[in-house]
């Protein structure tokens, strides 16, 4: 028996992707991205949303593509605070020559 499958309400998969809510069920109409309907909702499983984005599903690449995609996420908090270090030394160097 395999390991039961991960599913995604489309809220989820939007907040994953940064897309609206719109978006994702216009994809799933579509058929772009694979999804299940339960009641009034979409169910995206972990598999189908890895393969609409062309993410392999050997578990070690998607591993890789995590981590990848989180240093990613912290590059980016790194140069916002780089940059906010960045203008308060100017600030503070304008004040110095003031």
């Amino acid at each position: 028996m395999g390991k039961p499958r991960e599913m995604l309400k489309t809220d989820e998969v939007a907040a994953e992707l940064g897309k609206n809510r719109t978006f994702i069920t216009n994809q799933i109409r579509q058929g772009k991205l694979k999804a299940v309907k339960s009641g009034k909702e979409y169910l995206v499983s972990r598999e189908d949303l890895n393969s609409y984005l062309g993410i392999s599903t050997n578990e070690e690449e998607y591993k890789k593509d995590l981590y990848i995609k989180e240093l990613e996420g912290k590059l980016k908090a790194y140069e916002v605070q780089f940059n906010t270090v960045k203008g308060l030394i100017g600030t503070l160097g304008t004040l110095i020559n003031v």
